[in-house]
């Protein structure tokens, strides 16, 4: 058992000893179980809660927040993934950039159109058009951060499908 396992049990321990006592000094004739019990359970609750803390890992926020002034289109990913390329920054590839997009236009079909692209394929595709669906199925072909044009004309796409899913809301 490490040190600090001993030192709560004995913390435990002694904040238990001292409540019984000084219930039983004021003639209250405590229950000596039940006081065990009720401190054993605040203390579990107490240590999950500071051990579950020491778990928790710092969250990077910069990658969910576009902070341009940017007004095309309203999906958030899509501004964040358009700067992170207009700026220059590193991704994993254009196989995580893929799969990036291809979740987001899965999440349009999805909220928009009730629509699951993998399980009801030609609903999807209707949907989608067909510059968009060749993107969704095909496997990527070359860097398609390398191609500037193409990756632009897919992400006008996913904007189009999200604003038409939004126009189509408001009707």
């Amino acid at each position: 058992m490490s040190g600090r396992w001993r030192l709560r049990i004995a913390t435990v321990t002694g904040l238990w000893f001292a409540t019984v006592v000084a219930l039983a000094v004021m003639d209250m004739r405590p229950s000596v179980t039940v006081l065990a019990a009720v401190a054993v359970a605040i203390a579990g609750i107490l240590w999950l809660m500071l051990d579950l803390g020491d778990l928790a890992a710092p969250v990077d926020w910069r990658a969910y927040s576009d902070g341009g002034t940017s007004i095309r289109g309203a999906d958030t990913r899509v501004r964040v993934l358009r700067r992170q390329i207009s700026d220059g920054r590193a991704l994993d590839g254009s196989a995580a950039l893929q799969r990036s997009l291809v979740s987001v236009v899965d999440d349009v079909l999805a909220t928009a159109h009730g629509i699951d692209r993998v399980g009801q394929p030609m609903q999807a595709a209707a949907v989608l058009g067909p510059r968009l669906q060749g993107f969704v199925d095909a496997p990527v072909s070359g860097d398609l951060l390398a191609d500037p044009a193409r990756l632009a004309s897919v992400l006008d796409e996913i904007e189009r499908l999200a604003d038409r899913s939004r126009s189509q809301e408001t009707r």
